[in-house]
């Protein structure tokens, strides 16, 4: 398998699939076609992703925790579940990180998408943030 990284010849130049600050807990899916047309070939086997999330500001109660999970295709109980889960906990009002990096998240031809999932112990307070950022994919 090898990587195709997006490089202009001086820096990396990921593409920005969701870059949402200040919001409740949300779900849904990203397609890199829709997104990106004719970016990533119909042979590539997987994206190469980042993944981040956390509080704007410290939920009300002072404590809770927010995570992104993302996932092949869609959230179905029945099979595969995370490919990645990055979470941020405060506890009274501080802030302790579990991170994932480097995520490949698979595709294939008709299925060229994935799930991803805010979620939090405070779903409703809008103080949240989450990036999905691809740098690249492997053929």
């Amino acid at each position: 398998m090898s990587e195709i990284w997006f490089d202009d010849g001086v820096d990396f130049m990921p593409r920005n699939m969701i870059n949402a600050v200040n919001v409740a807990d949300g779900s849904g899916s990203l397609n890199i076609d829709t997104l990106y047309p004719g970016l990533v070939p119909s042979t590539a086997k997987s994206l190469i992703l980042t993944v981040e999330r956390g509080f704007t500001s410290f939920p009300a109660s002072g404590t809770g925790c927010v995570s992104l999970r993302v996932m092949p295709s869609r959230w179905n109980l029945s099979r595969v579940l995370d490919r990645a889960k990055t979470q941020e906990w405060v506890i009274n009002g501080m802030g302790l990180d579990v991170i994932a990096q480097d995520v490949r998240m698979p595709i294939a031809t008709g299925r060229r998408d994935f799930f991803y999932a805010l979620q939090s112990t405070c779903p409703n307070e809008a103080n949240k943030m989450m990036i999905i950022d691809c740098w690249g994919y492997t053929i």
